[in-house]
C-alpha cells in the first residue's frame, strides 16, 4: 500500500513481502529510504535484517521502522492486543528498538 501511495506521488519504488509480494529482485538497492512498516515484530533475526537493509542504503539513505511498542507497565502486557497475533514473535520498547 505504501509503495502504491508513494508511486502515485511520482517516487520510484520497490516492494517486498515474503508472503504477499515475494520479489527478491526488489531487495537489490541501493535505496534512499526503506520502510519497515509492521515488519520487525515478525522477524526471527531483526538485527540481521537491519544490517541487510543498511548495506543496501545509498550514501545518506535511512530507514523507518513502524511497530507497536510494548507497554511500559508489566501489568498492562496481559491486556495488550498486539501480543495476541501468533506471527508477532518479537516485542520492543523504546530503548530496545533504539539499540
Amino acid at each position: 500500500l505504501l509503495a502504491t501511495l508513494f508511486e502515485e506521488c511520482g517516487m520510484e519504488m520497490s516492494a517486498y513481502d515474503l508472503f504477499f509480494h515475494p520479489s527478491p529482485e526488489a531487495l537489490q538497492g541501493p535505496f534512499d529510504f526503506v520502510v519497515l512498516s509492521e515488519v520487525i515484530e515478525h522477524l526471527r533475526d531483526p538485527l540481521g535484517t537491519l544490517l541487510f537493509v543498511k548495506k543496501r542504503l545509498a550514501g545518506q539513505g535511512a530507514f523507518f521502522i513502524k511497530t507497536s511498542l510494548r507497554p511500559k507497565a508489566t501489568d498492562e502486557f496481559p491486556g495488550w492486543y498486539y501480543k495476541n497475533d501468533p506471527t508477532h514473535i518479537q516485542f520492543f520498547n523504546g530503548s530496545s528498538l533504539e539499540r
